[in-house]
């Protein structure tokens, strides 16, 4: 009996050691548009997200996800969405309906390539990511935050809880957050770091102008959708 127990307590110190380590390096999901309907997993993790939702996407105009990210405020879940200026250029008005829930919305005012003049050669660029961490959890990979993402676009998707990888991201969202605009702020965008204020054109000729007025309109007809 005694040689039995010896055995017992060494194996059972070794298996918790190896849980430690898995949890510690953390775990993956993969999925693939659109067999794997991204779209559904997302709304789930959404659903059942308790603390923080901090979320940067190119573009959001997927009417269920905002749906699911209202729900979120409404359970006091901390929700803080960064998009592309691109998104305001969409007429699904997600990112109203998003500010009318008193959600934070950020803006980043982006320039792409074709909007730059001869002028002004320099470009800010655009907001690419697809990210978000909800509590613990990253989600990232190419999936838009769109319908044709999940219907009809080739994308992926990885579902990680590793501690380093989310803190990583965790230090690129608040970066992001201090270069866009929020309709809240009355401090001028930052461009980060060292980096020289651009004077940045664009077809509305001033991206930062653009983006004002667009949270300074009234309320716009909406569908029931």
């Amino acid at each position: 009996m005694h040689h039995k127990k010896a055995f017992c307590l060494p194996t059972l110190l070794f298996i918790a050691v190896l849980q430690l380590f898995f949890q510690a390096e953390g775990k993956e999901i993969i999925l693939f548009a659109p067999h794997d309907q991204p779209e559904k997993h997302l709304i789930s993790y959404l659903d059942q997200a308790q603390k923080q939702i901090y979320a940067a996407v190119y573009v959001l105009t997927n009417k269920a996800i905002t749906k699911a990210l209202m729900r979120a405020k409404k359970r006091n879940v901390d929700v803080q969405i960064i998009v592309d200026a691109a998104t305001l250029d969409h007429k699904t008005h997600t990112i109203e309906q998003l500010k009318e829930a008193e959600i934070d919305i950020f803006v980043y005012p982006s320039t792409p390539h074709h909007a730059v003049n001869k002028q002004q050669p320099t470009h800010k660029g655009i907001m690419h990511h697809k990210f978000a961490l909800i509590d613990n959890s990253l989600w990232t990979g190419s999936f838009n935050w769109t319908t044709s993402a999940n219907k009809y676009n080739k994308e992926n998707v990885i579902i990680s809880d590793d501690i380093s990888t989310c803190t990583r991201y965790k230090e690129e969202f608040n970066a992001l957050k201090i270069e866009s605009i929020n309709p809240k702020r009355k401090n001028k965008v930052s461009h980060g770091g060292n980096r020289k204020k651009q004077n940045r054109v664009s077809f509305f000729k001033s991206p930062l102008q653009a983006i004002k007025a667009y949270f300074r309109r009234t309320s716009r007809p909406r569908s029931n959708d």
